[in-house]
Formats: C-alpha cells, sequence, structure tokens
C-alpha cells in the first residue's frame, strides 16, 4: 500500500490549494518516501509544489483516510498547518498556487475537486476540529 500526505496550510482565513490545468484543485502533497515520516513528506510536497515552508503546530491532529479509488490505493495523511514563510516566484510543475477564503472553499463544488469525497471529509473534519 502506497502513503500519501499533505497539509491543510491556512493563512488568515484562507487555504493554500493547487489548481491544476484542468481548472481542478486539490490540497498540495504526494508520495511519503520510503525514509521519511508522513509529515515530513506533506512539508517537504508543500514546498516543492507551492514554494510555502509551512510547520505543523498539532502533529496530533491528523485527519486520515485509508486507500480509496479515489486515491489510487493510497494511504493519505493531512495535518492542519501554517505558514512560516514563501516564495512564490518558483513555478511549480503540479499546478498554480493559490489562495482560497475558507468560506469559498465550503462552497465548490464537488466538479471542483481532483479528489471530491475526499475533499468533502476533509472540510468536516478540519472545521469541527
Amino acid at each position: 500500500m502506497r502513503k500519501g500526505a499533505g497539509l491543510w496550510v491556512v493563512d488568515r482565513k484562507h487555504l493554500l490549494l493547487l489548481m491544476k490545468s484542468d481548472g481542478r484543485f486539490s490540497i498540495p502533497g504526494g508520495k511519503v518516501e520510503s525514509d521519511e515520516y508522513p509529515i515530513v513528506a506533506g512539508i517537504r510536497e508543500v514546498f516543492e509544489e507551492t514554494g510555502v515552508v509551512s510547520y505543523v503546530p498539532h502533529e496530533d491532529k491528523c485527519f486520515f483516510t485509508e486507500a480509496t479509488d479515489e486515491l489510487h490505493g493510497t494511504n493519505f495523511y493531512c495535518w492542519e498547518a501554517q505558514v512560516a514563510s514563501s516564495d512564490y516566484k518558483r513555478i511549480p510543475p503540479e499546478g498554480t498556487p493559490v489562495w482560497v477564503s475558507l468560506d469559498n472553499v465550503r462552497k465548490m463544488p464537488a466538479t471542483d475537486w481532483i479528489y471530491p469525497n475526499w475533499m468533502a471529509n476533509a472540510i468536516r473534519f478540519f472545521d469541527d476540529s
């Protein structure tokens, strides 16, 4: 089973997302390397994909999803994170980093998401915690 990790990066009531070339969105994240902890992979992936250096203030607050068809057989871990610094001059190949207000994130239709079921569950988890 593969492992993936990402971060729910929030800054001033906005969520950091990646807008893909097809116009859909995802949170930044990706593969956990064999020698890496998932939380470290999430921080690394956010930097690689967006240029944002982030930190996780509460490691115990983790949203975990077991493998689903939607995530192609990947166990995915996600933590809420905050911005430490950023370098927006980078142009990542995975998509365009965008900040979307949390209110607008909650209103986005499922068709706007790469992984709609996962996002719906993540929004509920982070809203409730």
